[in-house]
């Protein structure tokens, strides 16, 4: 069965940073998936609701940053 969207997202996230730690943030990465166009839309998507704590109301520090924005 293929990974689901988010599963994939995840992964790849999780690979980027590892490859980010390593200092290899500009080459090609061949080992991390790409993403597809509904990928994209998704990672856009789930960002967006994840800054704002629509789904959950947990104390994001994304969030907190936004609202001084807001405010200023």
């Amino acid at each position: 069965m293929r990974m689901s969207y988010f599963a994939r997202y995840k992964t790849r996230r999780r690979l980027l940073q590892k490859k980010k730690k390593e200092g290899k943030k500009k080459e090609r990465l061949a080992s991390v998936p790409r993403f597809s166009v509904r990928e994209k839309r998704w990672e856009r998507f789930s960002t967006k609701i994840r800054r704002h704590g629509i789904v959950r109301q947990r104390n994001v520090p994304e969030k907190k940053e936004k609202e001084d924005e807001m405010q200023d």
